[in-house]
């Protein structure tokens, strides 16, 4: 990662249309952004595909962006976004398939199938477990308890990542961990 002085000289040049810096940052936050979207989808293709959206959007976007303020919640704010875009949109498919089809059996999704494979030690169960039990949590919980611990973001730094009101933010991680300590618990006991 580049340091915070050169980072803003990086986004003043891509603001201005410098490829150069444009792929640098892309270099600098490609791997973060991707695991980021494989936390919140599940799966590595949707993953990979969002990165690549995310920086498309980015560029896109790059006009918008004050050079002075940190690019790091101005990334993930734009893969979050394009992470909740494609959940609406399986969403709405996945209804429309239960409407079309409602004599088959419904399989499970791909995010429940990217949380089953066996793993031999005990770290990786304990991270098995802890994200079976993140992906039973609705998306807007879980997405904010992943920016919070994982991402490392503050409360306000989520809030104008998500676009919701701080107290709402709080209220949301409040519960979040409420529904996610039952769930533990059968892990766990």
């Amino acid at each position: 990662m580049p340091d915070e002085l050169s980072e803003q000289a990086l986004v003043k040049s891509m603001v201005s249309g410098d490829h150069r810096a444009f792929e640098s940052l892309m270099k600098a936050y490609q791997t973060p952004i991707w695991n980021h979207l494989r936390r919140i989808m599940g799966n590595e293709n949707d993953a990979s595909d969002l990165t690549q959206e995310t920086f498309v959007r980015l560029y896109v976007k790059r006009h918008h962006i004050k050079p002075e303020l940190p690019i790091k919640a101005w990334i993930y704010s734009i893969a979050t976004h394009a992470a909740y875009d494609l959940l609406r949109k399986k969403k709405r498919l996945k209804e429309a398939f239960i409407i079309d089809s409602e004599d088959e059996e419904d399989g499970s999704t791909e995010t429940n199938k990217a949380f089953l494979a066996y793993s031999k030690t005990e770290e990786e169960t304990v991270g098995r477990d802890m994200e079976r039990a993140l992906a039973k949590l609705p998306e807007h919980y879980r997405n904010i308890l992943l920016l919070y611990y994982r991402e490392g973001f503050a409360y306000g730094e989520i809030a104008d990542q998500t676009g919701l009101p701080l107290n709402t933010i709080k209220t949301h991680m409040r519960r979040a961990k409420q529904s996610l300590v039952p769930l533990l618990r059968d892990y766990f006991e």
